[in-house]
């Protein structure tokens, strides 16, 4: 396999995936992301985790290509992975909130999976014959969430310094 980080496990191997700017510099600047593969066969990878720039998800096919400084580019991604994939930002209170336990829990009952990405990034993975709906129950997560909150003094809100710092200027979010 090329340059990367194994797991302790024997699991997928860590590799730095090259994230080029589009032609004409566009884009995304030159990003390096570390991201979790396992070798298939030749430049042939199953990625084991997501990119956090939604380039390749949990369980794509990939096809790769070795760099000489130890990265790798994307050269086409083979075949998808064939759940139906949800991203959505949250909050830490909604991160750490109950509801949302049990909504991972749901979409693992279904055969799915999920990630937390950089803290705030959570990404649904959905097979595509589950009956789940995310967005409604998402939605209510974050109402469920705000409920509570609002029932703390404003101070203990994390918003709270920003919001009093740009009034008008910063919208609370759940």
């Amino acid at each position: 396999t090329g340059s990367g980080d194994e797991m302790p496990n024997g699991g997928p191997e860590y590799i730095a995936l090259r994230l080029d700017p589009e032609p004409g510099g566009e884009g995304l600047p030159l990003v390096d992301e570390k991201v979790p593969v396992t070798r298939l066969h030749g430049a042939i990878y199953r990625i084991e985790g997501s990119s956090a720039f939604g380039e390749v998800y949990l369980g794509d096919t990939v096809e790769l290509e070795p760099l000489p400084d130890d990265a790798f580019r994307l050269v086409r991604v083979v075949e998808r992975s064939g759940y139906r994939v949800h991203s959505v930002g949250i909050s830490r209170a909604v991160a750490e909130s109950e509801e949302l336990a049990r909504l991972c829990a749901r979409v693992e009952d279904e055969g799915g999976a999920w990630e937390r990405i950089m803290g705030g990034i959570l990404i649904f993975h959905v097979p595509p014959q589950a009956a789940l709906d995310l967005d409604p129950a998402l939605k209510e997560i974050h109402r469920a969430v705000a409920l509570r909150q609002e029932s703390l003094p404003p101070e203990s809100h994390p918003w709270w310094k920003v919001w009093t710092r740009f009034p008008g200027r910063t919208r609370r979010c759940a």
